[in-house]
């Protein structure tokens, strides 16, 4: 399926910044959590892990975005070099680097060849989400991945007190739940904002912030508070 040039180059930018925001959303979600006493750096294996997935969805997201393998190997290309430079060269974060290149290169050829629907391709949307839109969600997006952080991290260790065997294995199956509800929060919130989305912009702007920004903090109070 072709695609203008336009089109291609917004692609690779769009893979690199919300590949990118990964490492940024995983950033702020620990420095949350341990009240900035660590950064993502200083746990080289955790990076890693962080550098594939973002290596991946960058070339994903790019490759699928432009119909163009080239262009999703481009946003790849350009997170690994962004890691190495942030991160130094050691034998993990090579590791990490040949691991996530590996990763990346098969999702951009899955994501080169999965078809755009006709209607994006033809009024400038991807996922149903006009492009415009796009420009500034990589922001809320690292909010997102911060959540994923927080949520992944048992209320019973953010305490003093060593938790109990029980209190960990509780908060462990909770993770699953929680990860499934903010997935479903992000799908709501860019079905509000759909170009065919049946709501005015007003409305649209409110359902998009509940689910995008409100609805996590509630679920975060709850399972705080233990309703969750």
């Amino acid at each position: 399926m072709t695609t203008t040039l336009r089109r291609k180059i917004a692609a690779a930018f769009l893979g690199f910044f919300y590949g990118g925001s990964v490492v940024n959303g995983v950033n702020k979600g620990i420095d949350f959590v341990l009240n900035g006493q660590t950064t993502l750096i200083e746990w080289p294996v955790l990076a890693g892990i962080v550098v594939i997935i973002a290596s991946g969805l960058a070339a994903f997201l790019a490759a699928y975005s432009s119909q163009a393998l080239f262009i999703g190997l481009f946003s790849l290309v350009s997170v690994l070099l962004l890691f190495l430079f942030t991160s130094g060269t050691s034998n993990l974060t090579t590791s990490a680097v040949i691991i996530g290149g590996a990763v990346g290169v098969g999702l951009a050829i899955y994501g080169s060849r999965l078809p755009l629907p006709i209607a994006d391709l033809e009024h400038g949307r991807l996922f149903g989400v006009c492009w415009t839109h796009w420009l500034w969600l990589w922001l809320p997006w690292q909010y997102v991945v911060a959540n994923v952080v927080w949520f992944l991290v048992p209320p019973s260790l953010l305490g003093n007190a060593t938790p109990s065997a029980w209190d960990l294995f509780r908060d462990l199956i909770k993770t699953p739940v929680l990860l499934v509800l903010l997935g479903y929060s992000v799908v709501e919130a860019l079905k509000s904002i759909r170009q065919d989305a049946p709501w005015s912009r007003g409305s649209a702007t409110l359902k998009f912030l509940g689910w995008f920004l409100l609805f996590p903090v509630v679920v975060n109070l709850m399972r705080i508070f233990g309703f969750l």
